[in-house]
């Protein structure tokens, strides 16, 4: 799933569909190019729940900030286009 998380909170309907492919496992790739923060952490942009479907390490390269980096060939989901097998959170 590919989920547009803009907004400040996020769309709750997509919130729902994102919770949904997390919990069948479904590979899951996140893009905001919102500049607003959305929690209090330093680390994450948004609650940590949203990134529950994402590996602890290397979440990075399934978060995209803009258009530019839908294509970039070292990310999460050209390689998974591609036909690598890419391990989600909940795959693990």
């Amino acid at each position: 799933m590919f989920a547009v998380v803009n907004g400040c909170p996020p769309d709750e309907g997509v919130m729902v569909e994102l919770g949904m492919a997390i919990a069948w496992g479904k590979p899951t790739f996140l893009f905001r190019d919102d500049c607003r923060r959305c929690t209090d952490s330093e680390s994450y942009p948004l609650n940590l729940m949203v990134f529950t479907g994402l590996p602890q390490q290397g979440w990075e390269e399934f978060w995209y900030a803009s258009v530019e980096e839908i294509a970039a060939p070292g990310k999460a989901l050209m390689r998974w286009l591609a036909g690598e097998t890419i391990h989600s959170a909940s795959r693990r």
